[in-house]
């Protein structure tokens, strides 16, 4: 062993090339108790050289010097991991790093004081990874002069250094992916933050930096005006004493930027400002969740949302007693999911002026919102799959709901929305809604249903109708009268006009494939006729044939609703029970004005899906959801096991030209999970 040290450690300057010359040389050695100084001499590294070479050596007091400039890939990787007995690290003098060569070089050294000088200005990714990771007894935060960082490079580089109790300067103005990742997470004793300058940022670059510091007190100013994915995701996450921010600048947005961000920061009482007016899909979710002593909540002046946007960003919020406006008028898909869900001091909840939903967009918004005697008036008069699912579920004190929907139909729309509300209270409902649903997923049992306006007399009227073509023996009215009447609170009204659509009685159908016809249409509202005429056209051969291209077959497993009105069931095939495949079948269409199609899949709600085409247009498993100029419709978030017709979602083709068209369907199939029924299924109307 001498002379391996003597002959080759301690007379060559230069180990370039002998990668792996001491890789685990002591490993886990219980007789290494010290090494004298010049020990290792080399100067200029190789890969791995010294990667591991005391790890787990508890016995280790004291390191030998390392004078190495040149430095390889990993030559200090995990060195003294574990070295629970080293005191003193050795001088680093290298101003030039090399990827992960200091990986977790000391982690886990709990008796380690005293870090060593860090000159390096030029870094290299992950350098300084895990450096010190889990050094309990370290107090100081060495200099780290580099403005410009590389990616990992100070990643967990502190984590759980549970004696620190500040940082140093961070001068770095040019950010990298995961830069500062983990970088003090679980130091429960910091308590102070030095700035943060850097105004462009990276992906990742500043997540979990202070998680779990339960002793912080103060955040630094972030003066960033653009964010990077996940940038600030989780950063002072669970750091309990935090009730001073100085501020966010960022108007522009990125994916999941701020998600979880002040999450379980309990003694947090002001929020800072969220300035941003566009936002990105995830940006705020669970941002101040559990944040039990928020009284005040930002402003969000934001109007184009985006899908999970605000989710959970308030939950649990239990000081919370007024909710921030919500101006925003059209809508993403779960946006403002368990937005305030927990929030048991909210008293007054804030107004929702959207009329055009989106799918799970109020989805638990307010469940437990225990002390919410009144909700936001709901003025949408169409409903979207889940838009109201459980949202004002646990409110015991709600006692006045203003829903102004004509159209319930979406699926799930209002499942369990009034659990457990007040026993008794009053329900505003649209004068013109034909929905008749009382209970948890309707009006509350037990509440008086008053409307808006009821009119008594209609004092004029005024009506037209769509032009049909031969085959149809109805059409649409479009309808507008002049009533007085009374409003909610009992005052009379006068010249208010009302309007809405209705169904004509039958007439014939035009058969001449040469000359249209005239039809006379009437309608009569509150004991007032009106008249208008319409052209019916010529009479339009139309058909559909199916091609099921052997990827898709007719089930003999699942009832049909209405084998009378419906064409089907037609199952996804080729890809039952297998993962990363997909199934398409085709409409092939001539003659129509319209189409109606119903479709709906069983499996992962969220992964496994039918997607329809737009007409003519080709799709496949690799279409993306959401391109609304290939995909008409999907079932994505909208999973069912009912064979009712309720469960299926109507796809409806207008204003078609009558002629030759093709509709594509896709089943499309995720890399896991293949379980239960897990296909798609479509049903088509007979009479078009």
């Amino acid at each position: 062993m001498s002379m391996l040290f003597g002959g080759f450690a301690n007379g060559r300057e230069s180990l370039r090339g002998y990668d792996y010359a001491f890789y685990k040389l002591f490993y886990n050695s219980t007789t290494v108790c010290g090494v004298a100084n010049g020990f290792l001499s080399a100067t200029i590294l190789g890969y791995k050289c010294y990667g591991s070479m005391f790890q787990g050596c508890t016995s280790l007091t004291a390191a030998p010097e390392l004078p190495a400039t040149t430095l390889a890939k990993y030559c200090y990787s995990n060195m003294f991991q574990g070295c629970t007995s080293l005191t003193t690290a050795p001088e680093l003098p290298a101003t030039t790093l090399a990827g992960d060569c200091y990986q977790y070089m000391f982690q886990y050294c709990t008796s380690l004081t005293t870090a060593p000088e860090l000159p390096a200005t030029t870094l290299a990714d992950h350098c300084y990874s895990g450096m010190f990771k889990g050094c309990t007894s370290l107090i100081n935060v060495p200099e780290l002069p580099a403005t410009r960082l590389a990616q990992y490079c100070y990643s967990s580089m502190f984590y759980g250094c549970t004696s620190l109790i500040q940082t140093s300067e961070l001068p770095a103005t040019t950010l990298a992916n995961f830069c500062y990742s983990s970088m003090f997470q679980g130091c429960t004793n910091l308590i102070n933050i030095h700035r943060l300058p850097a105004t462009t940022l990276a992906n990742y670059c500043y997540q979990y930096m202070f998680r779990d510091c339960i002793n912080l007190v103060n955040a630094p100013a972030l003066p960033a005006t653009t964010l990077a994915e996940y940038c600030y995701d989780g950063m002072f996450k669970d750091c309990e004493a935090l009730n001073t921010v100085l501020g966010l600048s960022a108007t522009t947005l990125a994916n999941y930027c701020c998600q979880y961000m002040f999450s379980g920061c309990r003694s947090l009482t002001t929020a800072p400002e969220l300035p941003a007016t566009t936002l990105a899909a995830y940006c705020y979710r669970y941002m101040f969740n559990g944040c039990t002593s928020l009284t005040t909540a930002p402003e969000l002046p934001a109007t184009t949302l985006a899908t999970y946007c605000y989710s959970n960003m308030f939950q649990y919020c239990t000081s919370l007693t007024t909710a921030p406006e919500l101006p925003a008028t059209t809508l993403a898909a779960y946006c403002y999911r368990y937005m305030f869900n927990g929030c048991s001091s909210l008293t007054t909840a804030p107004e929702l002026p959207a009329t055009t939903l989106a799918a799970y967009c109020y989805y638990y918004m307010f469940q437990g919102c225990t002390s919410l005697t009144a909700a936001p008036e709901l003025p949408a008069t169409t409903l979207a799959t889940y838009c109201y699912s459980n949202m004002f579920q646990y409110c015991r004190r709600l006692k006045y709901i203003k829903m102004l929907a004509t159209d319930i139909s979406a699926t799930n729309c209002l499942a369990d929305w009034v659990y457990e509300v007040a026993a008794t209270g009053t329900f505003v409902k649209n004068t013109f809604a034909q929905w008749d649903v009382v209970g948890e997923s309707g009006v509350p049992s037990g509440w008086t249903i008053t409307y808006p306006y009821t009119p008594q007399e209609c004092t004029s009227l005024t009506i037209t109708a769509d032009d049909v073509s031969g085959k149809y023996t109805t059409t649409t009215i479009h309808w507008e009268a002049v009533t007085n009447g009374v409003n909610e609170d009992g005052s009379t009204a006068q010249g208010i006009v009302m309007s809405g659509t209705a169904t004509s009685e039958e007439f014939p159908q035009n058969t001449s494939e040469t000359d249209t016809v005239t039809r006379e249409i009437s309608f009569t509202y509150m004991g007032v006729t009106a008249t208008t005429t319409i052209t019916q056209g010529v009479w339009i051969s139309s058909e559909y044939t199916i091609d099921l291209n052997s990827q898709w077959q007719e089930s003999t497993a699942i009832a049909n609703p209405d084998s009378a009105t419906y064409d089907g069931v037609y199952e996804s095939f080729s890809n039952y029970n297998l993962n990363s495949q997909y199934a398409t079948m085709y409409i092939d269409i001539t003659g129509y004005e319209t189409f109606k199609l119903y479709i709906r899949s069983y499996a992962e709600g969220n992964y496994d899906y039918v997607m329809v085409s737009q007409l003519d247009k080709t799709i496949n498993g690799n279409t993306s959801y959401s391109n609304a100029t290939l995909v008409k419709a999907h079932t994505r978030g909208s999973q069912s096991n009912g064979t009712a017709i309720t469960n299926y979602k109507l796809v409806e083709f207008t204003g078609i030209d009558g002629g030759d068209h093709r509709i594509t369907i896709v089943y499309r199939k995720d890399f896991s999970g293949h379980s239960g029924l897990d296909r798609g299924y479509v049903l088509i109307h007979k009479n078009q």
